[in-house]
Order: structure tokens, then sequence, then C-alpha cells
């Protein structure tokens, strides 16, 4: 029971902790000359749904940390 409760408080604080990467974030409204333009649907590149950029972040993250996986069964 004890070594169950310590695997749940470990997975949890991995949890938490997983987005924390110590990197600058960018600012919010960098200066004008700063933005790029953005392409046009038309340059060539597809364009995502905010749902599409979600998961492919997602995948990138799962696999940077090596793809672990929790079982619940024990």
């Amino acid at each position: 029971m004890h070594s169950r409760l310590l695997t749940l408080a470990v997975a949890a604080t991995l949890l938490l902790t997983a987005g924390c990467s110590g990197k600058k974030k960018p600012d919010i409204n960098p200066p004008a000359s700063a933005q790029a333009p953005t392409p046009s649907p038309a340059a060539g590149r597809p364009r995502f749904s905010l749902r599409q950029q979600i998961i492919k972040v997602a995948q990138q993250e799962w696999e940077f940390f090596g793809k672990q996986t929790v079982r619940l069964e024990g």
C-alpha cells in the first residue's frame, strides 16, 4: 500500500513538472520589426488547426521524455 502511494506521488510530481523547462518565455508582444510575415495558405505551407498543433507538440514531448507509459494495474 505504501509503495503504491509513493508511486502515485512520484507520478503526480512528474506530471506537474513536465511543462517546466527553465527556458525564458518569449515576449508576448514582440516589436513589430521582429515579427515575421505570416505565410498565406497558398505559400506552400499547410495550415494546421489548433487541435493538430496541440497533438503534434504533445507527441514531441512524449518522444523527448522517452515515450514513458503508466500501468495502473501494477
